[in-house]
């Protein structure tokens, strides 16, 4: 009876403890923020890849991306569908 009480106060403890430093983790920074400009790889095939460089104007909940390039064209990027990116201006962004 001793033992499993000894192993249950194991448990539990290792529980408290996980969901302890679980709760101390920092939150990750977003990928991409309203107002940073990004240069992006946005399509490859046998040719090669295209490039894109925006400003991302609104970022959705569902993964997309409102983007404005340099020409003032507005248009929505799928943030699933890019290959690589690189934050040239704006806000100070993690990178992958």
């Amino acid at each position: 009876m001793l033992k499993w009480l000894v192993l249950y106060g194991a448990v539990a403890i290792a529980v408290i403890l996980v969901a302890y430093v679980q709760a101390q983790a920092p939150t990750p920074r977003p990928l991409f923020t309203a107002g940073q400009t990004v240069g992006a790889i946005l399509e490859c095939t046998v040719d090669g890849c295209a490039a894109e460089q925006f400003t991302v104007r609104e970022v959705r909940n569902d993964g997309w991306l409102l983007v404005r390039d340099r020409k003032g064209v507005e248009w929505f990027v799928n943030t699933a569908r890019i290959y690589a990116f690189e934050a040239t201006a704006g806000t100070q962004v993690a990178h992958q």
